[in-house]
């Protein structure tokens, strides 16, 4: 019975774990980060299971008698690495906590009327208009005026700016031009 119980606390914690991981990767890219800064607060977690492992191992190396190449200042240059990257995971969290975020820089420019630059534009295009990030990188960073424009100079593909955002896209067809709904390449 306590192995099933065990078992079943196993299971909950490493579903709350991934519940975890997928609620902070969403979080960190709808701040407009990329989802790569997972591995930042993740260091000084898989540190400290590798100093751990090492640990374990050179406890049941000497209990069995054998020779072991680890010293006590390998452990220590183990667990001062593993500061270091809580450390280092604690100064970016606070670059993210009081940094002007991506996304609060798209809106602050949208709300002053200036053109936002393509690479603050490709998540509002990708979310939006539904396009690849590839081909949102390929139009225009300075459309002052509401019209169509080519997305990677392709003008069989084109997107549309209202001059404030980009609102739509359609392809021709070889006789007429059709809408592509969003998320569809």
């Amino acid at each position: 019975m306590r192995i099933l119980a065990a078992s079943f606390a196993l299971l909950v914690f490493i579903g709350m774990a991934v519940l975890n991981l997928v609620a902070t990767v969403r979080i960190i890219t709808k701040a407009g980060y990329s989802s790569w800064w997972i591995l930042v607060p993740l260091s000084p977690i898989v540190m400290a299971i590798i100093t751990f492992t090492v640990f374990v191992n050179e406890v049941r190396t000497s209990l069995t008698g054998s020779v072991s190449s680890f010293d006590a200042g390998s452990i220590t240059g183990l667990l001062i690495l593993d500061f270091l990257c809580g450390l280092f995971a604690w100064v970016f969290f606070l670059v993210f906590a009081f940094a002007e975020w991506p996304i609060q820089r798209q809106l602050r420019m949208e709300k002053q009327g200036r053109p936002i630059p393509v690479w603050v534009q490709q998540q509002g295009i990708q979310g939006f208009v539904g396009m690849p990030k590839h081909e949102a990188q390929s139009l225009p960073s300075r459309a002052q005026e509401p019209g169509w424009y080519p997305i990677e100079g392709n003008q069989n593909d084109q997107a549309y700016w209202d001059g404030r955002s980009w609102t739509g896209r359609r392809h021709w067809n070889g006789a007429s031009w059709s809408d592509v709904p969003p998320g569809e390449s």
